[in-house]
């Protein structure tokens, strides 16, 4: 009896299970399950539309999404446009500036500079350096908070910039405050 009654609580979870298991986004887009409110569909590059439907080829429209000195090109083996990003940059239309080094002032929020030293026979690397971050930070240079945007998450009138399909935030700070969640004033 106690078998049947697991198969069921089971059996009526996976109903439940999230509003992505439908398969809502098209074309190979990645699904974000966003609780009761539904789902978002993170679209690749020249697919837009609530589920990634709509398309039109960037690299042949003649307009190049991809920023920082990015090229546009379309792979014909997957099907899609891309951006190829130059040394440094990242994301899906090269935004992202990816630091391949840190010194101490770089890493913001109480991170701390982490060097690995190339000093091993044989090594011809230039010396590798991160921000370590401290709790509750994420990102490259520890600019991002963990967390979702709510009415609480920056003071002082701040905007809150949620990252799109992650779950970490920065704050936009109104002049005249500052500080990570725009907490001073003056």
């Amino acid at each position: 009896m106690m078998w049947l009654l697991l198969l069921l609580f089971l059996a009526a979870g996976a109903s439940d299970a999230g509003n992505c298991n439908s398969s809502p986004c098209l074309n190979d887009a990645n699904c974000w399950d966003i609780g009761i409110e539904g789902y978002m569909c993170e679209c690749r590059l020249g697919y837009d539309g609530p589920r990634c439907e709509n398309y039109n080829d960037p690299c042949q429209a003649g307009n190049n999404p991809c920023q920082n000195g990015g090229t546009c090109l379309y792979d014909n083996w997957v099907g899609y446009p891309y951006c190829q990003c130059p040394p440094d940059f990242t994301g899906k239309e090269c935004e992202t500036l990816f630091p391949t080094s840190c010194d101490d002032s770089s890493c913001q929020n109480g991170g701390t500079c982490t060097r690995m030293p190339c000093d091993w026979p044989g090594c011809t690397a230039v010396e590798e350096s991160w921000c370590t971050c401290a709790a509750g930070f994420t990102g490259y240079t520890c600019e991002f908070l963990f967390g979702i945007c709510d009415d609480s998450s920056c003071f002082n009138s701040g905007v809150c910039e949620q990252v799109p399909f992650e779950s970490y935030y920065k704050c936009t700070c109104p002049p005249g405050t500052s500080g990570t969640r725009c907490e001073t004033s003056g």
